[in-house]
């Protein structure tokens, strides 16, 4: 009897092994993923964001001029050399949060009309120059085309080739109508017939939209002989000169002969 009862208790472990070794092998436990951390920075995603979604807050109140080019050069990566006489403050308070390429133009900006001045050089180096520098002195880039400007408000000079417009005559009017700078320059050059202009790439913009729509051909005269067969040609002489006499007086305000479009003869 001792017998069938130890061979019942060994089948019967038998069994369980085997039921155990063939059943399904236990999950593995779960992994515990830490939440993160309060104002740690998220991780990049596959593509970098844009600049302009980012945004930075300008709160620079009496700061050091040389503080905040600092800041400049961390916005933007160019490399920065200061001349030995920068020093001053500057002012900038902007309460709304700002892109960070409306940041660096609002420093730029700044910059120029605190008389400073951000000249490109080469290598990618960007020459910051005191108030007392003329930023011709220290090699001012020029450039041939609109195109070629670069996008920081920056001191640089444009090579304007006109065709029909007068160097001399442009040059005039735009040193009546463009307030100057320290390194303000209009170079008229009247065998090339060009113009050479030193600016801030903002106004330098501005004077190329000028330039388009100002250098343009003359107006062309046209001088045409009519038959008349029945009219005399006396009195319809007088009579189309009074006419454009008439037209003339309405586009001067009631001035006959005063200065401005010129009016077609009749002979």
């Amino acid at each position: 009897m001792a017998c069938l009862v130890w061979s019942a208790a060994g089948l019967l472990g038998w069994a369980a092994g085997t039921l155990q070794a063939q059943s399904p092998p236990a999950p593995p436990p779960p992994v515990t993923v830490a939440p993160p951390v309060p104002g740690a920075p998220a991780a990049p995603p596959g593509r970098p964001a844009p600049p302009e979604s980012e945004t930075v807050r300008l709160q620079m109140p009496n700061a050091d001029v040389r503080d905040v080019l600092s800041y400049y050069e961390r916005l933007t990566g160019r490399r920065l050399i200061l001349d030995n006489t920068i020093q001053g403050q500057l002012n900038i308070n902007i309460n709304t949060p700002v892109t960070k390429d409306e940041a660096v133009k609002i420093i730029e900006t700044t910059l120029l009309l605190n008389g400073f001045s951000l000249v490109p050089g080469d290598g990618g180096l960007t020459k910051v120059l005191g108030i007392s520098k003329n930023p011709r002195q220290a090699g001012v880039s020029i450039y041939s085309s609109v195109e070629q400007l670069p996008d920081a408000e920056l001191v640089a000079s444009l090579l304007f080739r006109l065709r029909y417009v007068d160097p001399t005559e442009l040059q005039q009017i735009l040193q009546q109508y463009i307030p100057a700078q320290t390194f303000t320059s209009f170079i008229a050059l009247p065998k090339s017939n060009s113009l050479l202009i030193t600016e801030s790439t903002s106004v330098i913009r501005r004077v190329a939209q000028l330039v388009r729509e100002a250098d343009i051909p003359p107006a062309e005269v046209i001088q045409e002989f009519l038959s008349l067969e029945y009219a005399d040609a006396t009195k319809a002489v007088e009579f189309l000169n009074a006419i454009f006499e008439k037209k003339e007086a309405q586009a001067t305000g009631g001035r006959p002969g005063a200065p401005g479009a010129a009016r077609p003869r009749v002979n």
